[in-house]
């Protein structure tokens, strides 16, 4: 970063000889994940910003989010077997939209905001059901041979507000392999997420006792560990308000006129689906502004 603010280019170190080089831009386009973007810029520090790139209102690394699931419910469908292994051994899967908060169901009755969908499916279970059989020899192996039976799972994915409290930073005490500070996470569910997951495990309780299955696992208790599910978003927030966001609708840095962030730390909200379709959607338009500005020569 120059002293006016405006990158000149990056800094990296070769990961496999560990050379310190440079490349210059005119453009600096940053997309490396949510978290490690948010790291990226915290690690950036100058005169010009001093407590990272996007950070002068203290913004950055706030409103981290991350789906959470309820997981581990299902059985066997007692009307479904086959004597022949399919080629594929999960030979369906479903996925039901978000149907909560949405539209006509907006009744001001739902406990929480926003909402949660479904998937699973529909696999053989060649050898789990003969292992639990009280001995082993040729007449489990027969029953395998003969009556494969199949399960059905569901899960369901919920949405994770975003809280200013769930928060990321640079951990003063540890480093990468390369030397450079790594985050310290901070970040749990909510009482929103709490009240979610009870209406998620009460949606998927109501679907196995109606599919009348055999052998039937209830909804595990617990939400998933924040984090388990990998689609990290926010810390790096998008806004018109550059005291409460990071980057603007066009993800250009607030603070930095030639500094783009184009992956999912930009998000405000995650919805309740795998954030990918939108990162890529935003990232080609975030090209396309970085194109125009360009021909007008503003880079």
């Amino acid at each position: 970063m120059d002293r006016s603010g405006r990158a000149e280019g990056v800094h990296y170190i070769d990961r496999v000889n560990h050379e310190q080089r440079d490349s210059y831009a005119r453009a600096v386009v940053v997309a490396a994940g949510a978290l490690e973007s948010t790291r990226i810029l915290l690690n950036s520090q100058s005169s010009s910003h001093p407590q990272g790139v996007g950070n002068s209102e203290g913004a950055l690394g706030r409103y981290l989010m991350d789906h959470f699931t309820i997981e581990g419910a299902g059985g066997f469908i007692p009307s479904l077997r086959s004597s022949k292994r399919e080629p594929v051994g999960r030979p369906c899967g479903f996925l039901i939209p978000k149907y909560v908060n949405v539209g006509d169901s907006r009744d001001g009755n739902s406990k929480f905001l926003r909402g949660y969908r479904f998937d699973g499916d529909g696999s053989q279970e060649l050898y789990g059901h003969a292992f639990m059989m009280p001995e082993f020899g040729d007449a489990w192996r027969e029953r395998v041979r003969s009556e494969i039976p199949f399960y059905f799972a569901i899960e369901a994915q919920g949405e994770c507000l975003p809280r200013w409290d769930n928060h990321v930073r640079l951990d003063p005490t540890r480093k990468d392999a390369w030397g450079i500070p790594v985050l310290h996470i901070n970040a749990s569910y909510g009482e929103n997420e709490k009240a979610m997951a009870a209406a998620m495990r009460e949606n998927i309780t109501a679907i196995l006792d109606e599919m009348k299955l055999a052998e039937m696992t209830p909804p595990k208790a617990e939400l998933s560990i924040f984090g388990k599910n990998i689609h990290e978003c926010g810390t790096a927030r998008m806004g018109n308000d550059p005291k409460k966001s990071v980057v603007d609708r066009n993800c250009k840095v607030h603070d930095a006129r030639n500094v783009f962030v184009t992956d999912g730390a930009v998000f405000v909200t995650q919805g309740c689906y795998e954030p990918t379709l939108t990162i890529m959607a935003i990232s080609a338009r975030a090209g396309e502004h970085i194109a125009e500005t360009f021909r007008r020569g503003e880079l």
